[in-house]
C-alpha cells in the first residue's frame, strides 16, 4: 500500500527481498540514489525487523519534450522545453552600392576588359559594367553603321595608305620626339602622347577602318544619368557642337571648334544628368576619349 508521498509498505514474510522498480510509459528515467540501473535495489534485510530507508528516485513527466537534447543532462526534468535559438535568417539587407565614381573611356577595351580590335564594330561593349551605349551615323544618310554601331580605329596602325585608312588619324604625330605615323600640322604639339584605339564613322564596307570624309554623328547613352566631364576629339577641322539630353529632357549644347588635321583637343562638358550626347563630326574625325563620372547610387 502506498501513503500520501507515494511512499509503498510491503509486509512480508522475515527474510531478505529485492525490490525490482519499472517504469511506467512516458517517464524518463534517472539513476537512482539506492540502487542502480536498471532500477533494482538487490537486497532488502527484514529478517530482523523492517527496512525503511529503501529509495526509487524517477523524474517528472515533462510538459513536452524539448526540441534538441541539453548539452549537459539536468538533475530533474524541466517542466518546459528549453529555450531555442532562432534558426532563420536575419531579413535581407540589401548591399551597399559600390561607388563607380569617375571614369575615363577610351575605347582600349569593353567593360569587362577585353581588348577591342582594330576595325571592330561596337554598340553595347560598354552596357553591363557602365550602362553605356555608343552608335553612329553618317551625315546625309552615308558611311557604314551596320546596325548602328560605331568603329574601333587604332591610331597605331592608322593605314596602310590614305585610301585603306586615315594618317591623319595616327597618333603620335610623326614630328613628336620619337616619332610616330601621324599626319598633319596641328598634331605636332597636341599628338605627342599615344592615343591608341578611338570610334570613328566607318566610311563604307570595307576592311581597313577608315573615318567618313563627311563626318556624321557618334551617340552615347547612359542607362542612369551621369555628369559628362569632358570629350577628348582627334583630327577635326571645323566646328560643330555637342548636345546633352538631361534626364528631365532639358537640353544643352556645347559649341566647338576643331584644331586642324592630327590634333588631338579636349572639350570641355561638364554637365551633369546626363541620359544622352550627341557629338557632331563636321568631317573626318574621331572621339579619342570620355570623361564621365557616375552618382554612387549606380550599381
Amino acid at each position: 500500500m502506498t501513503d500520501g508521498d507515494g511512499n509503498f509498505t510491503f509486509e512480508v514474510e522475515p527474510g531478505t527481498y529485492s525490490l525490482v522498480e519499472q517504469t511506467p510509459s512516458n517517464y524518463g528515467d534517472v539513476k537512482d540514489s539506492d540502487g542502480g540501473n536498471p532500477n533494482v535495489i538487490e537486497t532488502v534485510d527484514v529478517t530482523a525487523g523492517d527496512s525503511v530507508d529503501n529509495v526509487f528516485v524517477d523524474e517528472l513527466k515533462s510538459a513536452m519534450p524539448s526540441v534538441s537534447p541539453s548539452s549537459i543532462p539536468t538533475a530533474r526534468p524541466s517542466r518546459q522545453p528549453p529555450i531555442v535559438p532562432d534558426l532563420s535568417p536575419p531579413s535581407l539587407v540589401p548591399p551597399t552600392p559600390s561607388c563607380i565614381g569617375c571614369i575615363r573611356l577610351d575605347f582600349e577595351t569593353s567593360g569587362d576588359g577585353t581588348a577591342l580590335s582594330r576595325g571592330e564594330y561596337v554598340t553595347d561593349a560598354w552596357l553591363d559594367k557602365y550602362g553605356i551605349t555608343v552608335s553612329a551615323s553618317g551625315k546625309d544618310g552615308g558611311g557604314y553603321t551596320p546596325n548602328g554601331a560605331a568603329r574601333v580605329f587604332d591610331t597605331a596602325n592608322p593605314g596602310p595608305d590614305n585610301n585603306e585608312g586615315d594618317f591623319d588619324l595616327g597618333s603620335p604625330n610623326e614630328n613628336c620626339s620619337g616619332g610616330g605615323p601621324g599626319v598633319g600640322s596641328a598634331g605636332q604639339t597636341t599628338n605627342c602622347v599615344p592615343q591608341g584605339k578611338v570610334l570613328i564613322i566607318q566610311e563604307s564596307n570595307k576592311d581597313n577602318p577608315d573615318d567618313l570624309h563627311k563626318g556624321g554623328t557618334i551617340t552615347f547613352d547612359f542607362v542612369a544619368p551621369a555628369k559628362v566631364q569632358d570629350v577628348v576629339l582627334m583630327d577635326i577641322e571645323e566646328h560643330d557642337v555637342i548636345t546633352l539630353t538631361s534626364a528631365a529632357g532639358a537640353v544643352t549644347t556645347v559649341n566647338y571648334i576643331g584644331i586642324g588635321n592630327n590634333g588631338v583637343q579636349t572639350v570641355p562638358i561638364n554637365v551633369e544628368n546626363v541620359v544622352k550626347m550627341v557629338i557632331g563630326i563636321p568631317g573626318s574625325g574621331a572621339v579619342a576619349e570620355l570623361g564621365v563620372c557616375f552618382d554612387c547610387d549606380v550599381p
